[in-house]
């Protein structure tokens, strides 16, 4: 019996679409969707009554990312696997929290060849306050674990970018796109 699962692999490579190798974003698609789905699915047998799946997710995962968007996409599609999968094992009473981060201090950045602006600098929030938050969120049977500073700042508010796909949302007023979602700086 599998008591919790986490699947935390994911690989990211910014810039424009034209511009990125097929192959590279391809790769990053087998790790972020198809690896992460493959190990959930080949899982599902073994989990019991309370046990919890945890799938790192990113904040890219709420709004598409001009530049970034192979990796957003990617990552909606975490999001959504999350939280169809949390619905679809509520009667077996097993837990599903997508944890969607803010910048992590990792080597992430690094390997995609990303490099990060001086103000996202200023974000970085250390790996080991994510799992906490994580592992908190998923014990409280949260759908939707969002982490770090730069996901509460007004700089952060969508509802006024042009072609929101949130209306409204913002997440500096606290109000969510994702039910069950929790917020901390």
């Amino acid at each position: 019996m599998i008591r919790i699962l986490v699947n935390s692999a994911g690989l990211g490579h910014a810039g424009n679409l034209e511009t990125q190798e097929v192959d590279q974003i391809l790769n990053m698609i087998d790790v972020n969707c198809r690896a992460l789905t493959a190990v959930t699915m080949t899982c599902l047998p073994y989990f019991r009554k309370g046990s919890r799946i945890i799938q790192l997710d990113s904040g890219s995962a709420f709004l598409p990312q001009p530049g970034f968007a192979a990796y957003a996409a990617s990552k909606a599609y975490v999001l959504s696997l999350s939280r169809a999968l949390k619905e679809e094992l509520r009667s077996r009473q097993i837990s599903v929290t997508a944890v969607c981060p803010g910048p992590v201090k990792t080597d992430f950045f690094a390997t995609g060849g990303i490099k990060l602006n001086p103000v996202k600098r200023l974000f970085l929030i250390k790996p080991e306050r994510v799992v906490r938050k994580a592992l908190f969120d998923a014990e409280k049977g949260k759908a939707v674990s969002v982490c770090g500073g730069s996901m509460n700042t007004p700089s952060a508010s969508v509802s006024s970018w042009p072609g929101s796909a949130y209306p409204g949302f913002s997440l500096s007023s606290g109000r969510s796109p994702v039910s069950g979602a929790s917020a901390s700086v």
